[in-house]
């Protein structure tokens, strides 16, 4: 699978595999909150874990998957909010949100610690990194332009 970019071509199969694990993973979270049922004491546990590991895996595989890991998340618990009540809603979404913090929370930190910038050069500008220069910044645009612009630009 590839495409013609000015000359170039692109082959995306390198990343084709690692991105259908999070996308797959996407999918079944996104199962795991529509089948959510009633919870009693007992069983809210398998779900939160399931759906925990999930998230992991998503925003291990594509960290722009964040916004919709806290969606999803935040969707069990309301699910779970109306069907359950409100303890079990609380310690499902912090169980199933323990997962992927442990997954991103080092590597964010890490980056946080070395660059002010908890995302890299993706949340440069935001945080006002100076670890990164006008280059960097600017080379990171025109990436993204690129992609949005699907090569054609």
């Amino acid at each position: 699978m590839g495409t013609l970019a000015q000359g170039y071509i692109i082959i995306f199969a390198v990343t084709l595999a690692g991105h259908s694990i999070g996308l797959t993973a996407g999918v079944y979270a996104c199962l795991l909150v529509l089948s959510t049922t009633d919870a009693d004491e007992d069983d809210w546990r398998a779900p939160a874990v399931q759906l925990g590991l999930a998230a992991a895996m998503m925003l291990g595989t594509k960290i722009t998957l964040a916004f919709l890991v806290a969606a999803l998340l935040l969707a069990s618990a309301a699910r779970l909010l109306r069907r359950s009540g409100t303890s079990v809603a609380i310690r499902s979404l912090l169980l199933a949100s323990v997962f992927p913090l442990l997954a991103i929370g080092p590597l964010a930190l890490h980056s946080w610690l070395t660059t002010q910038s908890p995302a890299g050069v993706v949340t440069a500008k935001a945080f006002h990194a100076a670890f990164f220069d006008a280059q960097a910044l600017s080379a990171y645009e025109g990436t993204r332009l690129l992609f949005a612009w699907n090569f054609m630009g």
